[in-house]
């Protein structure tokens, strides 16, 4: 191993020595690409040296972090909702939400949107999670985990890629055989009992085709709400109160919902000096995914453009009334701002490196110095 003045004299040096070598015909690629791996060694070897003290003098947490209310929550948390009027449990549902809205992937094959209404591209990263209706244990994150969501979207023989959740016309031969063994069933009923008898089976009970895993609008809400599982929009009033539909009272956290139809949930709520609201931020998910949009003041989209998507249509406000219980667990799969720890990382210098940097650490800056970083520990 070189010595650190050894390895410095060679990145000053190894450059100037490639540009008088590549004057002569005789120098291969392989040479070159030979010495550009050394500069790039040699930078990243300086640059953790000289900062490596410095690192070491910032503290780290030692465990993933669970917010179970505001006297627990760690500084980090402190950056990510500044508003001091939100309880604990406002904040948490927001950082639930963000968790879906914030999640990457970039899947290997292409995957048909909802009833085919578009594509998630092979190659290009996805924000969010694909929406969809899945069978009960393949609700993301519910029932499962954002980590176990992405080992699916990394191989290429997932289900993921292979298979969609079937929608009830195209089971029709099956169905009208068990149509005669039940008549007194519905359809419903009849996916049901398909699902009792066959526990690999593919069907969903909804007329619909779907992304094998992925999450409707009705579970990301019970998601934020840190329901157990997914209550279905014609039934979220019997887990929240009805706040009638006057924007002006509406709160961050709550949800605005047509039962039967859609659900989305309310992430922020600006108002002026009189209380008078004027810019209201949502998350939703959608058939695109998931989206975040921002109505009012200064925004691009209009409060007549929220009245005329949302109350004018007849959907509520729905208050949960376990608001101020539901906690936030942290995720090193997706860590929201400043909210990560040692885990989150697989090298702890580089993760005080970003502490130092000012810098989220799963950011595509940090993974290139990763990167190095790894290469110069083998």
């Amino acid at each position: 191993m070189f010595s650190l003045k050894q390895m410095f004299y060679i990145t000053c040096h190894s450059e100037r020595y490639l540009q008088s070598r590549e004057r002569e015909e005789s120098f291969t690629p392989m040479i070159k690409k030979s010495i550009n791996l050394i500069i790039s060694k040699g930078i990243i070897v300086v640059l953790l040296s000289f900062l490596l003290p410095i690192i070491l003098s910032f503290s780290i947490p030692e465990q993933n972090t669970l917010f179970e209310n505001q006297s627990s929550n760690p500084e980090s948390s402190q950056n990510i909702l500044e508003e001091t009027q939100l309880s604990s449990g406002q904040k948490n549902i927001v950082l639930r939400a963000r968790q879906v809205f914030e999640l990457r992937w970039t899947p290997l094959k292409n995957i048909n949107m909802l009833d085919n209404r578009g594509v998630y591209t092979a190659g290009q990263v996805v924000q969010g999670l694909p929406y969809g209706f899945p069978r009960e244990e393949n609700y993301v994150p519910i029932n499962m985990s954002f980590d176990e969501f992405l080992r699916e979207t990394r191989n290429i023989n997932s289900r993921l890629y292979t298979t969609q959740t079937l929608r009830i016309q195209d089971v029709r031969g099956e169905l009208s055989g068990l149509q005669e063994l039940y008549p007194d069933l519905d359809y419903n009923g009849m996916i049901n009992l398909i699902l009792s008898l066959d526990s690999s089976s593919e069907f969903s009970i909804y007329v619909s085709k779907s992304p094998f895993f992925s999450l409707d609008c009705s579970a990301f809400v019970s998601w934020a709400w840190g329901l157990e599982k997914r209550i279905m929009t014609s039934s979220l009033s019997t887990v929240a109160k009805d706040m009638g539909n006057n924007i002006q009272d509406l709160q961050v956290g709550d949800a605005l919902n047509r039962a039967g139809d859609h659900v989305i949930l309310i992430t922020d709520v600006k108002r002026n000096a009189n209380g008078v609201v004027t810019s209201v931020e949502i998350i939703e998910q959608f058939f695109r995914g998931t989206l975040r949009r921002t109505y009012g003041d200064d925004s691009e989209f209009t409060f007549s453009d929220f009245n005329r998507k949302y109350i004018d249509r007849g959907f509520v406000i729905l208050r949960y009334i376990n608001r101020d219980d539901v906690i936030y667990v942290h995720d090193c799969v997706v860590p929201i701002g400043n909210d990560f720890c040692r885990n989150c990382f697989s090298t702890p210098t580089i993760y005080m490196l970003a502490r130092v940097l000012g810098v989220n650490p799963s950011s595509e800056f940090m993974f290139t110095i990763e990167r190095h970083f790894i290469l110069l520990s083998r």
